[in-house]
């Protein structure tokens, strides 16, 4: 077998997005039939083969899916890290049902409560409380909390907290959970917590709101701008409160404003009844298995051992116990480097209870952005301490980064860097850049409403049609390699 498929050049994204139009038109059609849908996919595919590079480094992984599909095996792990263009979510949410499809569907994997971090978060998980967060990214530098398997960290001493974490409930494929790991920075032990279920699933967001009004007397040299500007309103919505004609106010006037404050009603935590079976306390992480299967949780009556200290949440893996199948866990970090997840050792001492057989790796579109000209040594520490995590060998695959709008040079050069690393180093690769038609493919994927007006981003069609091309490029690999 050639370690390389041959590439059809040109023409290759005109031919990927047709077979992609064509997967989204037949795939519930495709859903319903029990059979693989391996040989569907090849038929899709028959117009286009798809390349990874280096094929043959991932043969350990591919006989582990090979041992998955004949049943000598229940779990397939498998973990995609990068920035922003994976936090979405859309990218790797597709990678992960197809595979799951193919494979069999163990969970969702790593998730975390984005919302509570203020930033995005996939469409297929939901995180919600009762109270407000600390958080911070593996981009901050400070010396407050580790940042571990997720990147991101939530924290708070508030004994009152309630956190809700739920899977999309009409998702394609049932993602309902029967065994919850949390990530902790330090031993397990320290952070006690119940995993709960409530008769009413939107008791927080009836609990909660978002602003308060209150009065606010003119003071000497107010106006309405000045005014609107503190309480984070505009003026029109302020003349609006206030039935104002006209924008002129006088000292000691009273206005109604709407202070930007979020409260809550109290919540009685007896309404909540435990779901936990058994909880087992690791160094980093603990294992709770719950009577039954959830698509929703609630974690209360959290405190850690020391009253002074915060609980703390890395991130969270949502299972599916008897559930033979592949495990996706996606780690995206808006705006991350290598270098940022180097700086972050507990990230690399929390992903071995991942188990991965497959480690992806989607980084470099930050670098160009921050002007990185060269990455080599950033790309070696980062895969050297990858390496060392692994007590049992796991395959690796390193994607490139895609065009660029206004730094098309510089990104090239990066691709090239990326690719250059791994063959140098005999690794897996995947060149997106090539895939997606290189310098200035950007330009037609934003004619085709593929990516984004900035010029760095796909739309959530775009990173469809990305983690479609990566999942049919591992199932062409698959069916291509000799699996003893």
């Amino acid at each position: 077998m050639s370690d390389t498929l041959t590439i059809k050049k040109p023409n290759l994204l005109n031919n990927t997005i047709k077979i992609f139009f064509l997967f989204l038109i037949s795939s519930n059609a495709l859903e319903a039939q029990n059979s693989s849908r391996i040989s569907q996919l090849e038929d899709l595919s028959a117009e286009y083969n798809l390349p990874i590079q280096n094929q043959s480094k991932l043969t350990p992984f591919f006989k582990k899916l090979d041992s998955l599909e004949k049943g000598l095996i229940d779990r397939v792990s498998i973990i995609h890290i990068g920035d922003s263009h994976l936090q979405a979510g859309f990218s790797s949410n597709e990678v992960r049902k197809i595979l799951q499809r193919n494979f069999g569907n163990a969970g969702q994997g790593l998730v975390f409560p984005y919302k509570l971090a203020n930033s995005n978060s996939p469409i297929n998980s939901y995180s919600y409380s009762n109270i407000e967060w600390e958080s911070f990214r593996n981009l901050h530098e400070q010396d407050k909390y580790k940042i571990g398997i997720k990147g991101y960290v939530v924290a708070t001493k508030d004994s009152s907290a309630i956190l809700k974490l739920s899977v999309k409930p009409k998702d394609s494929l049932d993602y309902s959970f029967n065994k919850v790991t949390v990530f902790h920075p330090e031993a397990a032990q320290d952070y006690q917590y119940r995993i709960s279920q409530h008769n009413n699933r939107e008791v927080l967001e009836e609990s909660t709101h978002d602003y308060k009004e209150i009065i606010y007397k003119v003071k000497r040299g107010d106006f309405l701008g000045k005014i609107a500007l503190r309480f984070g309103l505009s003026v029109q919505e302020i003349k609006r409160l206030n039935r104002l004609k006209s924008d002129r106010i006088y000292e000691n006037q009273e206005l109604i404003v709407k202070k930007k404050e979020r409260f809550y009603d109290p919540i009685n935590s007896d309404e909540f009844k435990t779901i936990m079976l058994s909880r087992k306390d690791f160094k980093y992480h603990s294992e709770t298995i719950l009577d039954t299967l959830v698509s929703f949780i609630f974690i209360d009556s959290i405190q850690t051992k020391s009253k002074a200290k915060p609980f703390q949440i890395d991130g969270i893996v949502l299972e599916k116990l008897d559930a033979p199948g592949i495990l996706y866990h996606m780690i995206g970090v808006n705006g991350a480097m290598y270098s940022d997840y180097n700086s972050t050792d507990l990230f690399f001492k929390q992903l071995p209870v991942l188990k991965p057989d497959l480690v992806i790796v989607s980084l470099g579109t930050n670098e160009v952005a921050n002007e990185r000209q060269e990455i080599y040594e950033d790309m070696s520490l980062f895969f050297e301490k990858l390496k060392q995590t692994g007590s049992i060998p796991f395959s690796i695959l390193i994607t490139t980064p895609i065009d660029y709008k206004r730094k098309k040079n510089l990104v090239y050069s990066i691709a090239n860097q990326v690719k250059n690393y791994a063959e140098r180093h005999e690794l897996a690769y995947y060149n997106q850049y090539d895939v997606f038609g290189g310098k200035g493919s950007i330009q037609l994927l934003q004619k085709r409403k593929l990516a984004q007006r900035d010029g760095i981003h796909l739309t959530a069609m775009g990173y469809k049609l990305q983690g479609y091309m990566l999942a049919l490029s591992l199932l062409e690999s698959f069916k291509n390699q000799t699996v003893d």
